[in-house]
């Protein structure tokens, strides 16, 4: 709520968002306590620093001088002892001159001050030293100890000769140097103290001449910064404000645009339509590319971008990006060919839409900078055991870059030409998101080129392991020879890579008189199976011959097609399969085998290829019905429109208020809600839903919103909807998000789905039953599917995709104990397996999940999930593949 204009405001009392209120700042600021304080550490430092110096220069000579002392002790008493025994003789005979020359090292001593040598009778036989000693005191103390005596230490010894008194020496030793000692270390504290004295002068001196400027300077510079600071945090929350509103306005009017388009595309238009349409598409997804840019440069730059850590299926990742970008290759008649090594592991732990965005990016410029050739992308493990490393690299055969311009890449707004007449556009943001994205996860983004070489951009990530493991679904090596033509060199070497890790044999060619030889040679072993790149059939004109020969030998024939083929091709003769480009590894596998094995085959397009399928249309008592809200009337209609193709029915509502009204009113499948809308907006409406009793509660509610800035997902799911998809809507994201929540539980949508639900039910074959051990392509006994349950094969493969790993999740939540999340997940597993008729995997998930509602596991029957997915897998790989299961299905 917003202050009014006349409202005191405490100034002590810092406003909301502020750190420090103005009192602390004055407090804070101050130069008077700023320049007492730095003389305090002045002060502080030196008179410390001296105090060291004291403490040190004292501990060292309290360990020298004792040594000292003692050094001067022992040489006055061994003086002493010593002289006594060797100057005896010359004290018997009272000859000095022997005594001098006995006594020779100690005369020359500097620390002796005084010798004397007497004979018995007392007389004085030498004398060394001009030093006054008492004699008479000396000779009263102990002999052969070391006495103090007025700065000398003196020791006396006695010498007998058989029992008869030679004499007597007495030996006085300087205290000099232990005295020179202790008025150094007196010297030394007494300097130490004068120059503390005189460096805290000058500090006082420092400060108040030049620092105090200075400290004044800084805390005007300080007042400075904070208001800018304010006024930059006010810009920044307004630059916030205005690109959640700018992308909220114009991603509504992009939603009305894109959205018609793609249901004008499909109805029928002739080519010059067609063509108009395409154009107005493009310019579309251009202009919503640059704008997704914008905003992604700018969360990055305000620090509003968070990592998020989800369960990264590598190869199927790969898998998606190859296909979203592979019309547009073909488009310019080049490759876009990805491998991924064998040993990078299935899932990793990752951010899965960032690490996704800047492979798109980097494909989609290798693509656009390519005129001829191939775009290849190799994903392959680096690193140790210990730090593993993901690393994704896109090559192609562009121009190649210059070693100058290689560093402008990764910069903000650069290209390497940057003219007005380039011949490629963009707004130059993308490599500078994709390298700001990869340093957010950890990694490292580079590029290796050379001009007329093509370039290379890479990066890596840490490979963090991830729980989530491939289910046991190896493909089986056969003993097959294959025939591999085409023209592109990577696109034949991923073949050949493939067909030799199947342990099928090969021969290669790249044109069609070489491929006609090869089959026409007198071989002991003829081929097995031909692989025919599209590339090779529209470059080579000999290609509808060597399909006539291939024909007429009974060679089996898979044919690649670019997705700009798939609309006109034309059957070759003989027995041919086609597959779209890029080709999945199963795919491809099971088609080389349904050929060799004379299977019957099923044509496989996505819906990525630009071939026009039409839907008969499903009556609508039927379809499951979903609920549209929104307040703009284009969004609904091409959100209607859309649902109808999907072959749903659809209700829509203009604000929140309508859309509660309408649930307690009528049961929907799912809701599609709109968030900010006039009046209830959709977060508000979709915690009323929440609130309502069971089952409407329980509705899938899946966020539209023009809102595309950070945060935004986290704010639709806290409010308690299931999933997001941000405006503009593509019709393939919503579609697959459809099949996610609506789909695959058909529990949830009402009249016949219900009505499905209730036979499968009814169908279902007791839990506890185990199902028996089954041969290739046929249903285990006691097993079979829902015939009643209409299936597709892109139904059958999302199955078979997320089931298995679905059931891994569960394992893993039973044996962590969290008995919710086995719950959640056993539902929807039940759902998965409803929506495909499989009712004995449905019944079995239904007891775990009621054993977790009332606080137990179902260690059994988690245990016998894996063998059920087999019998499933058995079963609806015979259907997709078109062989006939047991039951009649098809």
């Amino acid at each position: 709520m917003d202050r009014p204009s006349g409202a005191f405001q405490d100034p002590n009392v810092p406003p909301e968002g502020e750190a420090l209120s103005r009192q602390e700042r004055r407090r804070v600021l101050s130069m008077a306590r700023l320049s007492l304080s730095f003389l305090a550490f002045i002060i502080v430092v030196v008179v410390g620093l001296s105090a060291l110096q004291s403490f040190g220069v004292a501990r060292i000579f309290d360990w020298l001088t004792p040594s000292m002392r003692r050094d001067l002790e022992w040489k006055t008493q061994r003086g002493a002892v010593e002289l006594a025994q060797t100057a005896q003789l010359g004290m018997l005979v009272k000859d000095p001159a022997a005594i001098r020359a006995a006594a020779a090292d100690y005369l020359n001593d500097a620390d002796i001050v005084k010798l004397v040598v007497v004979d018995a009778a007392g007389n004085v036989l030498l004398e060394h030293g001009s030093a006054r000693v008492d004699l008479a005191r000396l000779f009263k103390a102990p002999r052969a100890k070391a006495h103090d005596q007025e700065h000398t230490y003196a020791a006396w010894a006695d010498s007998q000769l058989e029992g008869v008194d030679a004499g007597r020496v007495a030996l006085f030793v300087s205290q000099a140097r232990l005295d020179a000692g202790l008025d150094l270390r007196r010297r030394m504290l007494v300097t130490a103290a004068g120059s503390c004295f005189v460096a805290i002068l000058f500090g006082l001196l420092y400060v108040a001449f030049y620092l105090r400027p200075i400290l004044r300077m800084t805390a005007q510079a300080f007042h400075t910064l904070e208001r800018t600071t304010e006024a930059a945090l006010a810009a920044t929350r307004l630059k916030s404000e205005f690109l959640a509103n700018m992308s909220h306005e114009i991603r509504t009017p992009m939603n009305g645009i894109i959205g018609v388009l793609d249901l004008l595309n499909r109805t029928v238009l002739n080519s010059k339509q067609q063509r108009y349409t395409q154009t107005i598409d493009a310019s579309a997804r251009s202009l919503l590319t640059i704008i997704d840019d914008i905003l992604d440069f700018s969360k990055l730059e305000a620090g509003k971008f968070a990592v998020r850590s989800d369960d990264v299926e590598v190869r199927q990742m790969v898998q998606e990006v190859a296909e979203l970008l592979a019309p547009r290759a073909h488009a310019k008649g080049i490759e876009l060919v990805h491998r991924v090594a064998s040993d990078v592991p299935h899932a990793i732990r990752g951010d899965v839409d960032r690490i996704k965005q800047v492979l798109t990016n980097l494909v989609g410029n290798g693509v656009k900078f390519t005129e001829k050739g191939h775009v290849e992308v190799r994903i392959t493990a680096e690193g140790s055991e210990q730090a593993p490393l993901l690393r994704c690299s896109v090559t192609d055969t562009g121009l190649g870059i210059k070693k100058e311009d290689q560093a402008k890449l990764f910069g903000v707004f650069s290209q390497v030409d940057g003219s007005l007449t380039r011949k490629y556009g963009g707004t130059g943001l993308g490599l500078a998101i994709s390298k700001r994205l990869v340093e957010a996860m950890g990694g490292e983004i580079g590029l290796d080129s050379e001009p007329g070489h093509g370039c290379t951009f890479w990066f890596t990530l840490p490979a963090k392991p991830s729980a989530l493991t491939r289910t046991a679904n190896e493909l089986e090596s056969r003993d097959c020879r294959v025939l591999v033509i085409g023209k592109d060199e990577a696109q034949r070497d991923f073949i050949c890579d493939l067909v030799t890790s199947w342990g099928m044999t090969y021969a290669v060619t790249d044109t069609a008189t070489r491929a006609l030889a090869l089959v026409m040679e007198a071989d002991p072993r003829p081929f097995d199976v031909a692989v025919v790149d599209g590339s090779f059939e529209s470059t080579d004109s000999d290609a509808q011959m060597l399909f006539d020969l291939c024909a007429s030998e009974d060679l089996p024939v898979a044919r690649l097609l670019a997705t700009t083929q798939t609309a006109r091709a034309t059957d070759g003769g003989g027995r041919q399969l086609f597959l779209t480009k890029p080709v999945r590894v199963s795919e491809l596998y099971n088609g080389l085998i349904s050929l060799v094995d004379r299977l019957p085959l099923v044509r496989k397009v996505r819906a990525s290829d630009p071939v026009r399928l039409e839907r008969e249309p499903e009556r609508s008592s039927e379809r499951p019905m979903i609920l549209v809200v929104d307040d703009n009337e284009i969004n609904r209609l091409v959100a209607g429109e859309l649902l109808n193709d999907f072959g749903y029915a659809s209700d829509t509502a203009c604000d929140g208020a309508q859309a509660i009204e309408k649930v307690t009113q009528t049961t929907y499948a799912a809701i599609l809600m709109d968030c900010q809308m006039p009046g209830m907006d959709g977060l508000e409406a979709t915690r009323r839903i929440r609130a309502l009793p069971a089952p409407k509660s329980a509705t899938p509610i899946i966020a539209l919103t023009a809102h595309a800035l950070a945060g935004d997902r986290d704010r639709v799911l806290e409010a308690g909807m299931d999933d997001y998809t941000p405006k503009p809507v593509r019709a393939r994201a919503l579609e697959k998000l459809l099949e996610r929540w609506v789909r695959s539980d058909d529990s949830l949508a009402p009249g016949p789905s219900s009505a499905r639900a209730t036979v499968a039910a009814d169908r279902a074959v007791p839990a506890s039953e185990p199902p028996s051990e089954s041969v290739q392509g046929a249903a285990p006994t006691g097993l079979e599917l829902d015939s009643t349950v209409p299936r597709s094969p892109r139904l059958i493969e999302l199955f078979l995709e997320q089931s298995p790993p679905l059931i891994e999740a569960i394992r893993a939540a039973a044996a962590a104990g969290t008995l919710e999340e086995v719950r959640r997940l056993a539902h929807k597993l039940k759902g998965n397996c409803l929506s495909l008729g499989v009712v004995w995997m449905a019944n079995a998930s239904n007891e775990i999940e009621q054993a977790a509602g009332q606080g137990k596991l179902d260690t059994l029957g988690i245990g016998r999930l894996p063998a059920l997915m087999v019998a499933a897998r058995d079963l609806l790989e015979a259907l997709d593949t078109g062989r006939t299961a047991p039951n009649g299905g098809a």
